[in-house]
């Protein structure tokens, strides 16, 4: 087991410095496109920061890190909902994943945000008129293991709309886990590969996790 936790330690320092240099420019030019794609989902993912990229076993693995769905047994449910936040604001999530057996593990997970009853204003001031602001993703994953090695993917569409302009997109979400030994797993996931919403590139963003 030592030998194990060692060669994990190592590993993962070096896989670490190597990712910061290329997630690095990706959080500096991080433009906030679409929000709900990094706001995060789940108590118990939040609570535990990056970590959880490598404990993600529940349907909140196909948003987090879509290797993690192998830890469904048979099926998992996952809800959450944010009300009454400033601005009248409001975040809504459901997830289902389901374990097919040999075909593999999938998930579907629908991640909401909004504001009602935005007052309109022109040139002119105010125009009356109430509008609207949603947008919405929609996550389709999947994973499967071999041996040590879990690995997963997401296909991911975005949708938006406020008054009379709406715009769509799709993009892809990656990731691993890795049992470096019994109980002790390397997660890494990449967040928002090539998304794209109308004309906005959502950021990549990289999470590394070890947990023991």
């Amino acid at each position: 087991m030592r030998n194990h936790l060692k060669k994990f330690v190592v590993f993962a320092g070096l896989l670490s410095t190597l990712l910061l240099g290329v997630s690095g420019s990706a959080i500096a030019d991080d433009n906030h496109a679409f929000p709900i794609f990094r706001t995060g989902v789940s108590a118990r993912a939040l609570a535990m920061g990056t970590a959880y990229t490598a404990v993600a076993d529940d349907a909140s693995a196909g948003y987090w890190n879509p290797a993690g769905l192998t830890g469904v047994e048979k099926f998992s449910l996952t809800t959450m909902m944010s009300d009454n936040m400033r601005f009248d604001r409001q975040y809504m999530y459901a997830a289902l994943a389901y374990n097919f057996g040999t075909a593999g593990w999938g998930a579907f997970s629908w991640v909401n945000a909004g504001i009602d009853n935005i007052e309109e204003a022109g040139v002119n001031g105010p125009t009356g008129n109430m509008i609207d602001f949603d947008q919405h993703g929609f996550l389709f994953s999947y994973g499967n293991k071999m041996n040590n090695l879990h690995v997963g993917a997401t296909l991911k569409v975005g949708y938006q709309k406020t008054a009379d302009y709406s715009a769509s997109g799709v993009g892809f979400d990656a990731g691993i886990k890795y049992a470096v030994g019994e109980n002790v797993f390397l997660g890494v996931s990449a967040r928002d590969l090539g998304t794209k919403v109308g004309r906005t590139s959502v950021p990549v963003t990289w999470r590394v996790g070890m947990a023991a």
